[in-house]
C-alpha cells in the first residue's frame, strides 16, 4: 500500500510540476506535506533538507547575488562594456561574456544569468542584436563560469555536501578550477568565434 501512494504521490507531483498549476516551491511543500502526513518519512527525515549547508550557501548566495544588484555595480560594469561595444562589437561582446564568466565564479551562476538577462535584452535592443544570439551566450559563459569554483554551481556544492557526508572530506573553493580555466577559456572562445 506505501508503494502505492508513494507512486501516486510522485505521479501527482510530477503532473504538477510540469503543468505549473501551482508555483514549483508550492508544489514541493504540498509533496513533503503529504509525505509527512502519510507517514512515508520521518519529520526528521522531512526537515534534514532544510539543514543541509549546501541549502544554505545557496540561499546565501542568492542574497549576495541581490545585493550586488542594488550596490548599482552591475550599471557602472554596463557602462564600460557600452564604450567598449562602441568601439568594437566583438570585443565588446568577448568582454561582457568574460565578465559573466568571473561574476558567476563568485555568485550561484543561476543568479546571474536572472540578473543579467534584463541587462542583455537592453544591451540586444540598442545594438539591433537578435535576443537570442546574445541570450544563449549569456547562458553559456554563467555556466562556464560556474565551473570555476566550489560555490559558482549548485551542482558543485550538493556534490561537495554528499562527499562531506560520506567520506568526511571536503573539496576546496578553487578545487574545480585545475580544469575549468581550460573549459571556461575554450568555450568563450567558441562562443565568440563561432556565435
Amino acid at each position: 500500500m506505501e508503494i502505492i501512494l508513494l507512486g501516486g504521490i510522485i505521479l501527482g507531483a510530477l503532473v504538477l510540476f510540469i503543468t505549473e498549476l501551482f508555483p514549483i516551491d508550492v508544489t514541493a511543500l504540498v509533496v513533503l506535506g503529504l509525505l509527512l502526513i502519510f507517514g512515508l518519512v520521518t519529520p526528521e527525515q522531512s526537515l534534514s533538507g532544510f539543514s543541509n549547508p549546501a541549502v544554505i550557501t545557496i540561499a546565501c548566495l542568492f542574497i549576495l547575488s541581490y545585493a550586488l544588484q542594488k550596490s548599482h555595480v552591475l550599471e557602472y560594469l554596463i557602462i564600460n562594456i557600452n564604450k567598449i561595444i562602441d568601439k568594437s562589437q566583438a570585443l565588446g561582446m568577448a568582454a561582457y561574456l568574460f565578465s559573466i564568466g568571473i561574476a558567476s565564479a563568485v555568485v550561484n551562476n543561476t543568479a546571474i544569468v536572472a540578473i543579467f538577462m534584463p541587462v542583455t535584452i537592453r544591451l540586444a535592443d540598442k545594438y539591433n542584436i537578435s535576443p537570442s544570439k546574445v541570450l544563449i551566450p549569456l547562458s553559456y559563459a554563467a555556466i562556464l563560469g560556474g565551473t570555476l569554483t566550489l560555490v559558482g554551481t549548485s551542482t558543485n556544492l550538493i556534490v561537495n555536501s554528499v562527499l562531506v557526508q560520506s567520506s568526511e572530506l571536503s573539496l576546496g573553493m578553487l578545487e574545480y578550477a585545475k580544469f575549468g580555466v581550460i573549459k571556461f577559456v575554450i568555450g568563450l572562445l567558441y562562443i565568440c568565434l563561432l556565435y
